[in-house]
């Protein structure tokens, strides 16, 4: 893989995962409503997801889609209920208004394993995601001509041109939700994130 290849991969990878999608939105609403720190899990499994797609890709995505299409599609449908589910818990999370000097209640967040799940389940039925896989990749670089030495640079390049791509909507909700510390302002982050999540996972699970 040629220097001007791994420069193309990187620019065309962190733009696909800049551009707004139901990652980016539910990533941003998980982040401020929990933090960077308990967000990374999150951003693990959606990386995650996005080496499933390469192997997809590398295989034959149509062989794939045959033999397993309904188990995705389950996983899918799973992932965005779960997404949802997770918004209607923000939306139901009560904070003290008369401890709005002091510390503000965390609301109980899911285990690091279903946390992890619901980023890669989000990543395989994500429309965006699938789009960069089958339209756009393949006119960057050629999977099927990569030896497995390449074929694991590559992964790497992705990885780091998509985590790159991430780190400008994590600092963004990051700073949003370090601007709002009161418990009247810590609800409202938790409602928008609420609502986003839901709309979030209702897109997932419906596309």
């Amino acid at each position: 893989m040629t220097l001007h290849t791994v420069a193309a991969l990187l620019a065309t990878c962190f733009l696909a995962a800049v551009l707004p999608g139901p990652g980016t939105v539910a990533l941003s609403a998980r982040v401020m409503a929990q933090g960077v720190r308990r967000s990374l899990v999150f951003v693990a499994g959606m990386l995650s997801g996005d080496v499933v797609w390469i192997a997809f890709a590398v295989t034959g995505l149509t062989v794939i889609a045959k033999t397993l299409g309904p188990l995705f599609l389950a996983v899918k449908i799973a992932g965005g209920l779960y997404l949802v589910w997770l918004g209607i818990k923000l939306l139901r999370t009560r904070h003290d208004d008369a401890a709005d000097n002091g510390p503000t209640p965390v609301p109980t967040e899911p285990s690091a394993w279903r946390t992890y799940l619901s980023g890669l389940a989000l990543m395989i039925g994500n429309p965006k995601v699938m789009l960069f896989y089958v339209s756009v990749l393949p006119t960057v670089i050629d999977l099927h001509s990569l030896s497995l030495p390449g074929l694991i640079a590559t992964v790497g390049v992705i990885g780091v041109g998509v985590g790159g791509g991430l780190v400008p909507w994590i600092v963004t909700a990051s700073r949003l939700r370090g601007l709002m510390r009161s418990a009247v302002a810590r609800r409202r982050i938790d409602r928008g994130a609420g609502v986003v999540m839901v709309g979030a996972g209702a897109a997932v699970a419906a596309t």
